[in-house]
């Protein structure tokens, strides 16, 4: 004898619901690191910057001192 397959609506409701955590668990698991890695690569950009900047103010200061 041959088995028929039956879902009723509450097995489909259940299923939808679990694939919906796992596609949402999914997208939170990606972004999360792309997201954390663009904002660390532009923390890492400022301090570069910034450190540019105080060399460029410290080598003037020692410029002034050698004058004097």
């Amino acid at each position: 004898m041959e088995k028929k397959l039956k879902l009723d609506w509450a097995d489909l409701a259940v299923k939808a619901t679990v694939l919906s955590a796992c596609l949402a668990i999914l997208a939170v698991s990606i972004a999360s690191p792309l997201y954390l890695g663009s904002k660390i690569d532009s923390f890492k950009s400022e301090m570069y910057q910034e450190m540019r900047d105080f060399h460029g103010r410290l080598c003037t200061i020692e410029e002034r001192n050698r004058e004097k």
